[in-house]
Parts: structure tokens; sequence; C-alpha cells
């Protein structure tokens, strides 16, 4: 059973275009990135933060085909480097109640995360993540809680740093990779590269991100 098919998440729902089913959903692929992120006036101090998106297949109901995700978002990780992003548990994340968790499909509708495991796949460079929980979907006004339990394969984009939300802000890719390193070590990282009003500091692709 290929990981598509094991990602399969199935539930039903009473209410809305779906009838008595709300269509299988199946995750196809996921990403994780890093952010470095402040808000002074709500009293955020500068951090290390990561979201996870996970991609659904489209679901076709009601003569539409919509877009489908799951999102974890503001997982604060007990992490030294990169590569120990493989073995990553939900025991693993600082300040649990700071993440927010969603399930796309028109709008966001709220998630719960109960389980989070990244763990490497097969390939060396691979990993993989299983996400658990429960969302909130509401349609036509009415709404219902959702179980989800899902496992695709995650893609690290690598640690984003937009200066202009940062104070001091970071000038040049210097001072970006230190403002990065009061969280994290560089290793397994490349330079600091801008794009836009943002630099990447992306993964190095001739080393695998595990332990």
């Amino acid at each position: 059973m290929d990981i598509v098919t094991r990602a399969q998440v199935a539930f039903k729902s009473t209410f809305g275009p779906f009838g008595n089913h709300l269509p299988a959903l199946k995750a196809l692929r996921g990403e994780i990135y890093g952010y470095i992120h402040e808000n002074a006036s709500a009293g955020m101090a500068r951090g290390l933060y990561w979201n996870i998106f996970v991609e659904l297949a489209p679901l076709k109901f009601d003569g539409e085909v919509w877009d489908c995700a799951i999102l974890a978002d503001w997982l604060s990780l007990t992490i030294q480097n990169v590569h120990e992003l493989d073995g990553v548990t939900w025991d693993s994340v600082r300040e649990k109640e700071l993440v927010e968790g969603s399930f796309y499909l028109a709008e966001h509708h709220p998630a719960r995360v109960d389980e989070l495991t990244i763990c490497r796949a097969s390939e060396p460079s691979a990993l993989t993540v299983s996400l658990r929980g429960e969302f909130e979907f509401c349609w036509n006004l009415k709404s219902q809680n959702v179980p989800f339990d899902i496992q695709c394969p995650l893609e690290l984009r690598g640690i984003l740093v937009t200066p202009e939300g940062l104070d001091p802000k970071p000038l040049g890719s210097d001072d970006v990779r230190a403002t990065v390193s009061q969280f994290i070590s560089t290793i397994g990282l490349d330079a600091p590269i801008q794009n836009g009003s943002q630099y990447v500091m992306a993964p190095e692709t001739s080393e695998p991100v595990s332990r």
C-alpha cells in the first residue's frame, strides 16, 4: 500500500451538499518551513516557529472542485538543528497553546492537533509527517467535529526571515544568519538568499535531514 493510500482521511457529514458522506480525502504532499517572528505590541518576543502545510487531493462536490489542505502553524520545536526534524513528535512542541491548526476547504476551519510525528522515509533525504486531530467543519450554518489522521511525504523548505517584521532589522545575509543562529544551528542550511522581501536559508541538498 503506497503512502498516499495510507494517508486517506474518511469521515461522515450529515449536512450541506455532501449528503450523508463527505468524500474521502487523500494527503498528497506536505512541506515544513521555519520563520522568525516577533510582535512587541502583543508581548511576543522574537522566536523561531514552524509551519506544516499538507496538500490534500481536490474535493469534487456540488458541481465544483475544491482545494483542500491541513495546516499546523506556530509550532515551537525543541530541536537544535534541522537534522533533528527526524524524530520530532508532539512532545517536541513547546507552548502547545500557541499552535493553530486548520482544515482548508473554501475557508479555514479551526482544527486541534493531538499527535504529530516527523520521521525519515526510505530515501535518505526524505521525511514523512503524520498528523492526527480533529477539526470543526462548518457548512450551511451547521458544524460538526471531524477527526483526521493523515500521513504523507514532507519537504523541508528551510527557514524564512522577513527583515521588515523585525526590530532591529537584520541587514544583509550575515545579519540574517546571525539572527537565525540565535534560535537554531545553521548546520544543514545553505547561506541566506534574498527572495523579494524575504531571505531564505534553504536546506543543503547534499545532506540528509536526519540525525
